[in-house]
């Protein structure tokens, strides 16, 4: 093993964008064809639609049908075979795409499309970066969600300012975001679901990736069923403890990190 743990940089060239759903019909619509629709098709490979192992028929027919309807940038369904969403898509796709960054969000219209064409755009400016959201920063809130999330939410984002020394870090369990595949092809991530989602973002802060947080207004899903109830989060603290503890040369494969269609390095 080499001693030198710097992580590998990368240059924009285009950007994958994945959108994850379970039962979000209307939701799985809205947000494709507003992608579609906003997105510079120049920096945009393709849209997949990424479906949870358990997607209901109602959600699997609409990607069907996005596939053939939109058409200003490529759609592709992606049927999720494991409970490993982010370590699933990257190797299906890591000998498929030219891309070379992703960009993650959900089909639950939790936030805006025009927070997803901010952080494509910040993408390009900051392409070494962890480009993510945060309802904590001026600019960003909370709307429709339980009462109790909100205090415990704040409670956490303490505690991994303090374990992390991350200062710069307001929402580590906002998990969706845009990054390099480079990054994303060489982590050993172990956790499943939605705590994966936390774990990728605490693995690049301990790797000491930049983190960029955009502002962005949350409103609580208005269709399908949250995966992520109260004792889901208390599962976030596995993660949250496992990755500060683990040396930082475990967290990335340094010597197997470049995508095979890589040229930039």
């Amino acid at each position: 093993m080499k001693n030198n743990l710097q992580l590998p940089t990368t240059a924009f060239k285009k950007i994958m964008i994945g959108v994850l759903a379970r039962d979000e019909v209307n939701g799985l619509r809205e947000t494709v064809e507003a992608l579609a629709e906003l997105l510079p098709a120049d920096d945009v490979e393709k849209i997949v639609m990424y479906l949870a192992p358990h997607a209901t028929h109602e959600c699997i027919e609409m990607a069907k049908s996005l596939e053939k309807t939109v058409t200003r940038i490529e759609t592709e369904m992606l049927l999720q075979k494991t409970w490993e969403p982010v370590q699933e898509y990257v190797e299906y796709y890591k000998n498929k795409t030219l891309s070379s960054h992703l960009l993650m969000i959900s089909a639950d219209l939790e936030i805006p499309p025009k927070a997803v064409m901010q952080m494509l755009e910040t993408a390009k400016e900051n392409p070494n970066a962890l480009v993510s959201l945060t309802r904590w920063k001026k600019g960003g809130s909370f709307e429709g969600y339980p009462v109790w999330q909100l205090p415990l939410q704040w409670i956490f984002q303490q505690v991994v300012r303090v374990m992390y020394g991350a200062n710069f870090a307001t929402d580590a369990t906002a998990g969706y975001g845009a990054f390099p595949l480079k990054i994303g092809f060489g982590l050993n991530l172990r956790e499943k679901r939605q705590a994966v989602f936390l774990e990728y973002k605490l693995c690049m802060l301990r790797l000491k990736m930049p983190l960029i947080e955009i502002p962005v207004e949350y409103h609580a899903r208005r269709e399908g069923k949250s995966t992520s109830g109260f004792w889901h989060k208390v599962r976030y603290l596995v993660p949250l403890i496992r990755v500060r503890f683990t040396p930082r040369r475990k967290l990335f494969r340094f010597e197997d990190y470049s995508l095979p269609t890589d040229t930039t390095n």
